[in-house]
């Protein structure tokens, strides 16, 4: 439904007070923002902790964050401000641009340092979740999070995390803005926030039709761009918010209908998959790592998600502590970081506790299901990654949508990566990775496309790299070919 301010409705019905307006008036007028918003845009100035909008594009919610800012900081209210944008350039265009072109004139801050600065003193300094650590340390009176469904998703919740705790002084108020566009853990976790105390914790929603200043023409543009009954309709449009993105191969209420409060007590085997990181950097993946067991239906049920930022010889720990201390029968890794360097240090650390590994390799144990836990012994199966990310998770995914998946508890992280993953956009996440070697091998299910491909197609290379050698010698001794 769409609403109009008053001043519209003023200038509408009665056009010759606004035409006796002297020019300084006029001015004055054209920036009372409390009668210019429409109501859905007005931001009261106390009773909450957190004030968000998920609307549609052009719903207003730049100018209506702007204009409670400038207002704010005019009477003296706010004096630091902590803005946080997906880049420095969206920063730039979206926040302070913004604040300045909605402050009057009479009260206009400046560009100052990368940030603001207003003409009493206040200031507004820029943040990015490209570098999560920057506003750790910082005192702020109130913090603006915009396009958040654009932040970096390797680092969105930890900036969001620094950002919101740095919030801590004066009026301690978060404002935030957002379209959608597939599942976000920030989004979710502010969602969750609000269903658990609306009061503190504000939520305005809104459509692109909602703002009356978009005339027709724009709005059947719009349309056409983005049909109604399509999900970017929905989202962009619309401002609805989904469970899971569009082509996640994971849905939400498979995860909820099948989650279990225990594993097994007796299960018939239980495994540690793993999907090493290549770095430990911010920004970079975390090593994937799950712990899952199967029982007599053949079930999976995943246990723990010991996935993190682990360097090689912490997670070879974790993993050997599981099959020493926990029942784990063994372990399935991907070979393709690490190979036989992430081999030694997982024995290295098998030894240390006493424990000897058996590598399923060669024609013995070729399809073959992942041997029960034996006494003193770590199996580990090497698994190649698939051509094709999406092969390597469709089965298990489609094991899941039958109910045979079930998460005992709740394990955000990887639940964001199943449910947000959409293959062909970007290289599938570790823990989304480690999450389906686990449930294709406890499943037998085979996402490890021509396991034994890769490491013939070394042999044979090398075999015929030795044939030519020897070849290459005979000529140069004189002997024909």
């Amino acid at each position: 439904m769409n609403h109009c301010s008053p001043a519209a409705v003023v200038a509408h019905l009665t056009p010759e007070l606004v035409d006796s307006l002297t020019d300084r008036e006029a001015i004055v007028f054209a920036f009372l923002w409390d009668l210019w918003l429409r109501p859905e845009q007005t931001i009261p100035h106390s009773g909450w902790s957190y004030f968000g909008f998920i609307c549609g594009r052009g719903f207003g919610k730049s100018l209506a964050i702007a204009a409670y800012i400038n207002a704010r900081v005019e009477e003296g209210a706010l004096r630091t401000i902590a803005l946080m944008a997906p880049t420095e350039p969206r920063a730039d265009k979206i926040q302070i641009q913004v604040l300045i072109d909605a402050a009057p004139p009479w009260f206009k801050p400046v560009r100052y340092r990368g940030g603001l600065l207003w003409p009493n003193g206040a200031t507004a300094e820029v943040f990015t979740p490209e570098a999560p650590d920057g506003p750790r340390g910082g005192n702020f009176d109130l913090s603006w999070l915009s396009e958040i469904v654009a932040w970096q998703h390797t680092t969105r919740l930890e900036a969001f995390n620094n950002i919101t705790t740095a919030t801590r002084v004066g009026l301690k108020q978060v404002l935030w803005d957002t379209t959608s566009k597939g599942k976000n853990n920030v989004i979710q976790l502010l969602l969750g926030m609000h269903a658990a105390d609306p009061a503190a914790f504000r939520l305005q929603r809104g459509e692109m039709f909602d703002n009356p200043q978009l005339d027709e023409n724009y709005l059947k543009t719009e349309c056409r761009k983005t049909p109604p009954g399509t999900r970017k309709h929905d989202e962009e449009v619309l401002g609805k918010v989904f469970a899971e993105s569009e082509g996640a191969l994971w849905h939400q209420d498979w995860l909820d209908d099948h989650r279990r409060p225990q594993a097994p007590s007796s299960p018939i085997l239980r495994i540690v998959a793993i999907d090493p990181a290549i770095s430990t950097q911010p920004g970079a993946d975390d090593t994937g790592m799950m712990v899952g067991s199967a029982d007599s239906d053949g079930d999976v049920y995943v246990e723990k998600d010991l996935s993190g930022r682990h360097d090689p010889d912490k997670w070879c720990e974790l993993a050997v502590r599981e099959c020493a201390d926990n029942g784990a029968s063994g372990i399935v890794i991907e070979r393709n970081r690490g190979g036989d360097v992430n081999i030694a240090l997982i024995r290295v650390h098998a030894e240390r506790k006493g424990m000897s590994l058996v590598m399923l390799e060669g024609p013995q144990y070729k399809d073959k299901p992942f041997p029960r836990r034996r006494a003193g012994v770590i199996f580990v199966r090497e698994m190649w990654a698939a051509t094709s990310k999406q092969s390597r998770a469709a089965a298990p995914a489609s094991y899941g949508k039958g109910g045979r998946v079930h998460h005992v508890g709740v394990f955000d992280e990887t639940e964001l990566e199943l449910t947000t993953w959409e293959p062909g956009t970007r290289e599938s996440p570790n823990r989304l990775d480690a999450h389906s070697y686990l449930v294709a091998e406890l499943a037998g299910l085979n996402t490890d496309e021509n396991r034994d491909e890769p490491k013939r197609n070394v042999v044979e290379a090398a075999a015929a790299n030795k044939l030519l050698r020897e070849r290459l010698l005979a000529v140069g001794r004189g002997r024909s070919l």
